[in-house]
C-alpha cells in the first residue's frame, strides 16, 4: 500500500524535535561560543517550531485522511479480491466428482486430484446452478461466466493501482491474460460443432493447474500488499 510517511520527512522531524529539546534544556542557559550565536539559536529554534508545525498540519490535513481513505478503499477491494476466491470454489465445486471424493477449493486442490475430477466430468455435465430464465446449464458456459466475473473483478481492482505494489500488479496483469476464458469459450463451440459431449475436461487439466496456481499467487501478493 502507497500511503507510507516519506523517511526523509520522518528523519527531519525527529532532527528537529531533538534539536528544540537541546536548545530548551541544554543551549538556552549557555553563554555564547560564537558572536551572534544566540541569534543563530533563536533563527533554528523558530524554523524548528515551523517545520514541526508544518508537519503536524501535513499529518491531519493530508496524511491521515488519506490513510483512512486508502484503508476503506483496501477494505472494498479486499471484498474483491474474496470475491475472486468464492468464484474459483465455485467453478471447482460444480464439476462432476467421484464418490466420496472431497469438494476441491483453491486453499486444498492438487494437480492429481484435479485431474482425476475433470476426467469424470463430461463436456455436457449439467451443473446445479441456475442463470437467466432459471435454465441449468452445463459445465463448460459454468466455468466461462465464473471466469468474466473473475476478470470483471481484476479489472476494477487494477484501477487502484495507486494503492498495489507492483508485484500484485504484475500478477494481476498475468491472471488476466491467462487463455482459459478464450479457451473455454472455443470449448463450447468445439462441443456444439463435433459433438463431444462423451469427451472429458481431462484435456484441460493443465490449463486449470496453471490457472488456479497463478490465482492462489495474486491472493498470497494481495495479502502481502495488505501490510
Amino acid at each position: 500500500m502507497k500511503t507510507n510517511i516519506p523517511k526523509l520527512l520522518l528523519a527531519l522531524l525527529l532532527v528537529a524535535i531533538i534539536y528544540l529539546l537541546l536548545y530548551i534544556f541544554v543551549f538556552l542557559d549557555k553563554t555564547e561560543i560564537f558572536y551572534k550565536a544566540s541569534e543563530v539559536g533563536i533563527l533554528f529554534y523558530r524554523l524548528t517550531i515551523g517545520y514541526i508545525a508544518a508537519t503536524m498540519f501535513y499529518f491531519i490535513v493530508n496524511y491521515f485522511p488519506q490513510k483512512r481513505k486508502a484503508n476503506k478503499m483496501l477494505a472494498n477491494l479486499d471484498t474483491q479480491v474474496n470475491k475472486i476466491e468464492a468464484n474459483i470454489n465455485k467453478i471447482l465445486s460444480e464439476f462432476n466428482y467421484p464418490n466420496e471424493q472431497e469438494i476441491l477449493t483453491l486453499e486444498n486442490y492438487s494437480s492429481d486430484s484435479l485431474k482425476l475430477i475433470l476426467e469424470n466430468t463430461k463436456f455436457d455435465f449439467v451443473t446445479k446452478v441456475n442463470y437467466v430464465g432459471q435454465q441449468k446449464t452445463n459445465v463448460i458456459k459454468h466455468i466461462e461466466v465464473q471466469v468474466n466475473e473473475i476478470n470483471n473483478e481484476l479489472k476494477d481492482i487494477e484501477k487502484h493501482i495507486d494503492l498495489i505494489s507492483p508485484e500484485l500488479f504484475k500478477t494481476l496483469k498475468d491472471v488476466q491474460r491467462m487463455p482459459i476464458s478464450r479457451v473455454f469459450v472455443a470449448g463450447i463451440d468445439m462441443v456444439k460443432r463435433e459433438k463431444l459431449q462423451n469427451q472429458n475436461l481431462g484435456i484441460f487439466t493443465d490449463l486449470f493447474v496453471d490457472y488456479l496456481n497463478k490465482v492462489k499467487e495474486f491472493k498470497f501478493e494481495w495479502e502481502k500488499n495488505k501490510n
